[in-house]
């Protein structure tokens, strides 16, 4: 329903939130195809946008002393950014309770830890709650689509960016119908 009513208003981006708006997903469109994204997928480019914000801070906050957190289920891709960009990433058991804990213990460390995420839509901002918030996340999501449209440039494209950078060992599988599809080794 969300597509057809995309289409017929002419838009290229979905985004939803659960009944209690805890978690948070969207689609866009790009060359009239869409693509919804996975948690893992959105968990990565919430972690690549918080990480440029920390980025351009003044004065700067230094990586090192910057953490990030997932779960054990979901993409180790938030973990090959933070070794490539120079942060800590930390995994956790499977939900926010476990984050957020955790995030308040590094907090106590030294660290910074601005963002968590599970790969089943979760996504915390800790500066804001230590728990998963919809809200929030589509707020952070609409602010890295602003940024990436003023500069002609598409969420999917940004995906596809990280993807090069941070998995060089992205694999791709052949469906039972002959499609390919790009899978990422979790």
């Amino acid at each position: 329903m969300a597509i057809a009513t995309a289409e017929k208003s002419n838009l290229n981006l979905i985004l939803a939130n659960d009944p209690d708006a805890d978690r948070f997903c969207a689609a866009e469109k790009t060359n009239d195809k869409w693509h919804n994204f996975t948690g893992n997928e959105m968990g990565i480019l919430l972690a690549h946008h918080i990480l440029q914000l920390y980025k351009r801070t003044q004065p700067p906050i230094p990586l090192s002393r910057l953490a990030m957190l997932s779960s054990v289920v979901s993409s180790k891709m938030l973990r090959s950014m933070a070794q490539t960009e120079g942060c800590r990433h930390v995994e956790t058991l499977t939900g926010f309770k476990w984050m957020g804990n955790r995030s308040l213990e590094l907090v106590a460390e030294g660290f910074a830890v601005p963002y968590a995420f599970e790969e089943a839509i979760g996504y915390m901002f800790t500066e804001i709650v230590r728990d998963k918030d919809g809200v929030a996340a589509a707020t952070v999501f609409l602010a890295l689509v602003a940024e990436l449209y003023a500069q002609g440039r598409t969420v999917i494209g940004l995906l596809e960016e990280l993807y090069q950078r941070f998995v060089p060992w992205c694999m791709w599988l052949i469906s039972g119908m002959g499609t390919l599809h790009r899978r990422i080794r979790m």
